[in-house]
């Protein structure tokens, strides 16, 4: 399997796995909010066995467990962009970090679901990190289109705050469905090219 196929594989493995803690972490979140067939997925054996699993190692509640979990589809979108931001400068440093920097905070978020103030406010400080993620992602695609990789590499990049926003809008729970977006996000970069398209060539005049 060649770079592009594994950054590839990387980005749609993100993407899956956040959409696969998604119904159990829905069901713990809001069960009336969530659909019923997505409520009888989540009572299927195969989240039974991983929620008794947690528990044997002290993770007895199914919304941290399911939470948490989703930290490496910040380290797989996190390393892609790391290759995929490779020569923009420190904007292009600073989507990928950030973005990796999500893996440890998703997990310090769930925690303080129950920490006592001020702990506590970071509850739900994935949000604030997508809104960097976003801003830095647009910077970088800046950054891209001005030091002329290809177009559709630095549209890729810079559409990065779009595809937040849509992929939270479709799945309207973060971090989870925003990863299941960002993650095919991260996928294209696989299946795109980043060197500049050629300049058309000069007809000789007549």
């Amino acid at each position: 399997m060649n770079k592009p196929s594994i950054r590839t594989a990387a980005g749609v493995i993100a993407s899956v796995w956040a959409a696969f803690l998604l119904p159990p972490q829905l069901v713990v979140w809001s069960l009336s909010d969530t659909p019923e067939w997505m409520v009888r997925l989540a009572s299927s054996t195969m989240y039974e066995w991983l929620t008794a699993r947690g528990a044997s190692v002290g993770l007895t509640d199914p919304y941290f467990l399911y939470g948490a979990a989703v930290a490496p589809s910040f380290l797989l979108i996190g390393w892609v962009l790391t290759h995929a931001t490779r020569g923009l400068g420190w904007t292009g440093r600073a989507l990928s970090w950030i973005t990796l920097a999500g893996a440890p905070l998703v997990v310090v978020s769930y925690a303080a679901e129950d920490w006592p103030d001020p702990w506590g406010m970071l509850w739900g400080a994935e949000a604030i990190l997508f809104m960097a993620i976003g801003l830095a992602g647009l910077a970088a695609g800046v950054v891209a289109f001005r030091r002329h990789v290809s177009r559709s590499w630095a549209t890729l990049i810079a559409i990065t705050p779009l595809v937040i926003v849509v992929s939270t809008l479709i799945v309207p729970y973060y971090p989870h469905g925003t990863l299941i977006g960002m993650g095919l996000h991260a996928a294209a970069f696989g299946l795109a090219t980043r060197e500049p398209e050629p300049s058309p060539a000069l007809s000789p005049a007549a």
